[in-house]
């Protein structure tokens, strides 16, 4: 019988290990995605991009 609830932790415990294993890997991926956001969102409204053929300096 001991054996069986030590079978039925480890079974309980390795279902709730993947949560901290899915949650740790999105951390990158969430920091990549606002790094490359921030990078675009700067390029797109550096003035210097813009096409004014008013302005031939």
């Amino acid at each position: 019988m001991s054996k069986l609830l030590t079978l039925a932790a480890i079974v309980v415990r390795a279902q709730e290990a993947w949560e901290p294993v899915l949650l740790g890997g999105l951390i990158p991926v969430v920091g990549a995605v606002a790094i490359l956001w921030i990078i675009i969102r700067a390029v797109r409204d550096n003035p210097e991009n813009d096409d004014n053929p008013d302005n031939d300096s």
